[in-house]
């Protein structure tokens, strides 16, 4: 599945270009937190994982090719090393963050809203992104 989503993510993002379609891969994301939210069976988990590999694996090829759209060229390690550090950091911090909250009585639902929260804010920036880096190239 996740080799299958990498091997065919590159013609889409070339068609659609790096900033509009990361607007929109997460939205597989959605429907899998969706899912864990609305249905409680046995059949959803593989559906779910399905769903968010989908992201997970378009996610290395779109941030490769968002370096090299908006960072130059001689600025790419130092840039690409500072955000690895902070994913690393947040992937980290994240069970911890749900088992803490988890400890203290927060639902399964309630932690699931957290995250589709913000994932539905994440589309957001990312479309703010997208028309302020269109407008920028209708200016320049």
């Amino acid at each position: 599945g996740q080799a299958l989503v990498s091997l065919s993510i590159g013609p889409w993002i070339d068609r659609l270009g790096s900033m509009r379609f990361a607007a929109a891969f997460l939205l597989p994301q959605v429907g899998a937190i969706l899912l864990l939210i609305w249905l409680d069976a046995p059949w959803i988990v593989p559906v779910f994982l399905a769903l968010f590999a989908a992201s997970a694996s378009t996610d290395a090829t779109l941030r490769t090719t968002l370096w090299l759209e908006f960072v130059a060229p001689h600025r790419i390690a130092i840039v690409r090393s500072r955000f690895e550090a902070a994913r690393i950091l947040s992937t980290a911090l994240a069970p911890v963050t749900v088992g803490v909250a988890i400890a203290n009585g927060v639902s399964r639902e309630t932690n699931l809203v957290v995250a589709l929260a913000l994932t539905l804010a994440s589309i957001a920036l990312a479309l703010l992104a997208t028309f302020v880096d269109r407008e920028r190239r209708r200016a320049g």
